[in-house]
Parts: C-alpha cells; sequence; structure tokens
C-alpha cells in the first residue's frame, strides 16, 4: 500500500507536466501493484462491476481502514479461541481482561473526577430517584486511552 501511496504522489508530478507516456507508466505500475494487492485480499463487492486500480489517496486509505479493521478481528478472535480452549482452566473474561493491555484502576472518592462522574449519573433520569448506591468508579489506565485514541484517529 505504500508504493502505491508513492506512485500516486510521483505521478501527479508528469502529469501537470502533461508528460503522457511517463503518467501513464506510473498508472500501469499503479494497476500492477493494485492487481497483487486484490489477488491477496480478494474485494466481495465487486460481482457485477470491474475493479478499479487504487488510484487516488483516498481509495488507499479507504483500503488501509479495511485492513486495520481485519487485523483488529484477527486480534479479537484469537483472544477469544484462547479464552475458549482455556475455559476449563481460568475464566474467558478473566483470560480476555488478562490478554489485553487494559489497566483498570479504582477512581479515588476525593478526586474531583469521580464526583463529576457522580453528579453526571445523579443527572440521568435512570438514576436520579433511584436508590443505587455506588461503591466503585473505575477509570482506565492512560496507555490504554492513547492506544485507542491512536486507533481512532486512524480510522
Amino acid at each position: 500500500m505504500s508504493k502505491i501511496q508513492i506512485l500516486i504522489k510521483k505521478s501527479e508530478i508528469p502529469k501537470k507536466k502533461k508528460d503522457f507516456e511517463a503518467y501513464s507508466d506510473f498508472i500501469r505500475e499503479i494497476g500492477e501493484l493494485s492487481n497483487e494487492y486484490y489477488d491477496i485480499l480478494t474485494p466481495t463487492n465487486f460481482a457485477y462491476d470491474k475493479i478499479q486500480p487504487l488510484l487516488h489517496d483516498y481509495n488507499v486509505q479507504n483500503e488501509l481502514k479495511k485492513l486495520n479493521q481485519i487485523y483488529d478481528l484477527e486480534i479479537a478472535l484469537k483472544i477469544i479461541l484462547g479464552a475458549k480452549l482455556r475455559k476449563d482452566s481460568i475464566n474467558p473474561f478473566s483470560y480476555c481482561y488478562n490478554n489485553l493491555p487494559v489497566s483498570l484502576n479504582v477512581l479515588d472518592p476525593n478526586d474531583p473526577k469521580f464526583y463529576s462522574i457522580l453528579k453526571c449519573m445523579n443527572n440521568t433520569n435512570e438514576y436520579s430517584n433511584s436508590t443505587t448506591i455506588i461503591k466503585n468508579i473505575f477509570k482506565i489506565s492512560q496507555q490504554v486511552i492513547q492506544l485507542l485514541l491512536k486507533s481512532v484517529l486512524i480510522y
């Protein structure tokens, strides 16, 4: 994919200079790399249409998003299958929790965030007239938040 992105950027120069021979060479190479990519990861939404080469950066970005989603699914499936395999020796939830980079910590009741969350919960319709007792509020480790933000920005 990175080769295709580089070629797309390089192809802009001959296109602007109207050097159609050099531009067609870039397009041909992009087409060959697109074919290699589609051979490895066959798209399913082109049953009746022709598959177009990845000629624009937004096409490459869309395919990178798909690859990231497939990678995320692969990791999730491996963790779930591992949990199923080890279900007799460890609780599947514990197995999944232990294999993710997650750290849950109890939020100190004196922390201003604790008060803000509690106030927000009390202002919602579901909890406002309830006799629910909140014993703990948990916070997610900063490392996990950074990973989540990074993955959101990639997508």
